[in-house]
């Protein structure tokens, strides 16, 4: 992902000076709440720390516990905020939620819990080797996972790969490829078997390039007797259609095989409704997208508070030889 970042916040240290204790006196309490509740989570005693910073002249006091980071300030409401930032070793950014999504990084990979569903989502991008005939050389691909029902969603988007890498809403709403895996954490290996998930290709057929599967969906769908008393776009209402086959399998050479004749498909609603069964979606939700890209403002603000907050922890590992993220 080559993004060039737009946002870049002003951040600095302030002093904490005998007026600003007054100032957030009104903040202590929550602090030392914060503190006794993670006491008792641990099971022993932590040290009191916390720092105040300015980040684009809003002053915020910022606690730790730990490896977990704690936020305190006013949002443009004069609402108090408190958010929660877990946090590795290395100052990398482990968990942390915005509204409805809580975002897991791993290091290698980020999850989106979708806090309502209890959903998990992944968006990842595959660069192919050689473009397609219609001249596509990436994939995007969007997982999600429903813990409930133990089913796994893969979506497949075929892509122009971009230099500046961005991501569009409208190049992730109609998958190519739909994957379904069952009972997935009771399988011994994760490998792709096509004979035993569900999966579907997408085809597309009109009456001008494709009339002859056109007809043949059709006659399947209608019935013979119906292709006999209306002509097949009054049957579809449409001179183009779009269904999902499924997938029998794939070979060596990565061609799909399918039985056109008289193998399963469905069509689009059909799909969304057998989605929406597991509590999947169809397209890629604007907040991944917007992580993805770099747009997401607040995201991109905390990466850059942790940032400082990494540097000032080097200079005061030494001239202490202590660390913000951990207790005397």
């Amino acid at each position: 992902m080559n993004i060039l970042n737009k946002y870049i916040p002003n951040i600095e240290l302030v002093k904490f000076t005998e007026e600003k204790e007054k100032e957030y006196a009104s903040f202590m309490p929550y602090v030392f709440d914060e503190l006794d509740y993670y006491e008792q989570e641990v099971g022993h005693d932590v040290d009191l720390r916390y720092m105040l910073i300015r980040v684009n002249g809003q002053e915020r006091l910022i606690q730790f516990l730990d490896n977990i980071c704690v936020m305190y300030y006013y949002n443009e409401e004069k609402a108090l905020v408190i958010r929660y930032l877990e946090l590795d070793q290395a100052f990398n950014i482990k968990k942390v939620n915005y509204g409805d999504y809580t975002i897991e990084n791993d290091g290698d990979t980020m999850y989106f819990t979708d806090e309502k569903t209890g959903i998990i989502h992944n968006f990842d991008y595959i660069k192919r080797d050689h473009a397609d005939s219609e001249g596509f050389d990436a994939d995007a691909v969007y997982s999600q996972f429903n813990p409930d029902q133990d089913c796994h969603l893969h979506l497949v988007y075929p892509l122009l790969d971009r230099r500046d890498g961005r991501m569009y809403s409208f190049h992730l709403n109609d998958p190519v490829r739909v994957i379904f895996e069952d009972k997935l954490s009771s399988k011994k290996s994760s490998k792709l078997n096509f004979r035993e998930l569900e999966a579907y290709v997408k085809y597309e057929f009109d009456t001008y390039d494709s009339l002859p599967y056109f007809k043949l969906v059709t006659m399947r769908e209608f019935g013979i007797r119906k292709m006999l008393k209306e002509d097949v776009v009054s049957l579809q209402q449409s001179d183009k259609i779009k269904r999902y086959f499924r997938i029998h399998s794939i070979d060596s050479n990565n061609q799909i095989h399918i039985n056109f004749a008289f193998g399963e498909f469905l069509n689009e609603d059909e799909l969304k409704k057998k989605l929406e069964s597991y509590h999947f979606q169809m397209e890629v939700p604007d907040f991944i997208i917007d992580i993805y890209n770099q747009d997401y403002e607040e995201y991109m603000e905390d990466g850059f508070i942790v940032e400082y907050l990494r540097e000032f922890d080097e200079k005061y590992q030494k001239e202490t030889g202590l660390s913000l993220l951990k207790s005397k």
